[in-house]
């Protein structure tokens, strides 16, 4: 137990009250200044390390483009004028060379050499606007195993329907893409990648109706419109070379696919492999070749492989 302590005896604390007085504080507070200043602190955010590819301070090489030219794709031509295979030049009626009897033997023939996709043509149906192979053309499509595209009169939305449903791959259309777009526009809009315009030019200037009549177009600019359409390629075919062998329109051709997504496809001109490897160098993605293949200039199988070179 903690010991107790005496208390201190009350008189210790007796006497007067205490006397001493303080002065009043002398310690004023000067009056809070209206002035706001700034805060002078300023907080930095902290400095993200970027990776190095994408640090401006660092200059990044231009990635490498591989400029090596696509394989091109080849497509032998069956040209059909009076159940015969045959060949205009300059697209001249008047100048008609026959090289085979048998339309079904010749496609036959291209698609046992490697070809994939044959190039046919009524002709009389171009001149006329009536199909005059049907029956021809339709057992080249049924009998062939190569994809076959059907061009020449193809004039109207029936007639279309009709090469589509009796097998064709792709139709053709030419002078109605001119002269009665709404339903050619129509039908690239359901099923753009069955359709091929064909684009007869003379000068630059689009030609119709078995390139007999001028349209006052130039070809550029209607490859333009068919583009925005949908459809999957554009048959260019410079009349002036068209059957002489002498070189395809290179420069035109690369040009016209340079300006469009659909695919171009070059004919008229062709007679040599270094043509094919031209067209090919230039960008050009497809090309149509006959009177070169009929005439013996080379086959099949080497124009394929020149396509690729």
């Amino acid at each position: 137990m903690p010991p107790v302590l005496p208390r201190a005896p009350a008189a210790l604390f007796a006497g007067p009250p205490c006397s001493l007085v303080l002065p009043p504080c002398s310690l004023v507070r000067p009056p809070r200044s209206s002035v706001v200043r700034p805060c002078s602190l300023v907080l930095r955010p902290r400095a993200l390390a970027l990776p190095r590819a994408l640090d401006p301070r660092f200059e990044q090489p231009a990635p490498r483009r591989d400029t090596t030219p696509l394989p091109m794709e080849l497509i032998p031509a069956i040209d059909l004028l009076d159940q015969r295979v045959v060949r205009l030049t300059q697209g001249r009626y008047d100048q008609v060379t026959v090289y085979a009897e048998d339309a079904v033997a010749e496609a036959a023939r291209f698609a046992a050499a490697g070809a994939s996709r044959i190039h046919v043509v009524d002709l009389e149906g171009a001149r006329s606007g009536q199909a005059a192979h049907r029956a021809l053309v339709k057992r080249i499509v049924s009998e062939t195993p190569a994809r076959v595209q059907v061009g020449g009169g193809v004039r109207d939305r029936a007639t279309a329907d009709a090469w589509l449903e009796a097998g064709a791959d792709r139709v053709v259309i030419g002078t109605a893409a001119i002269t009665d777009p709404d339903w050619v526009r129509a039908l690239a809009k359901e099923d753009g990648a069955r359709v091929v315009i064909a684009l007869d030019a003379k000068g630059g200037e689009v030609k119709t109706s078995g390139w007999m009549q001028g349209t006052g177009v130039r070809a550029t600019d209607v490859a333009r419109d068919v583009d925005a359409w949908g459809v999957g390629a554009i048959l260019y075919t410079d009349i002036d070379r068209d059957g002489t062998g002498h070189g395809p329109a290179v420069e035109p051709t690369a040009h016209l696919q340079s300006l469009v997504r659909a695919t171009v496809i070059a004919s008229g001109g062709i007679g040599s492999l270094e043509h094919l490897r031209a067209l090919r160098s230039a960008g050009v993605r497809a090309s149509v070749c006959g009177r070169a293949l009929y005439a013996g200039a080379f086959t099949v199988e080497q124009a394929i492989e020149a396509s690729k070179d």
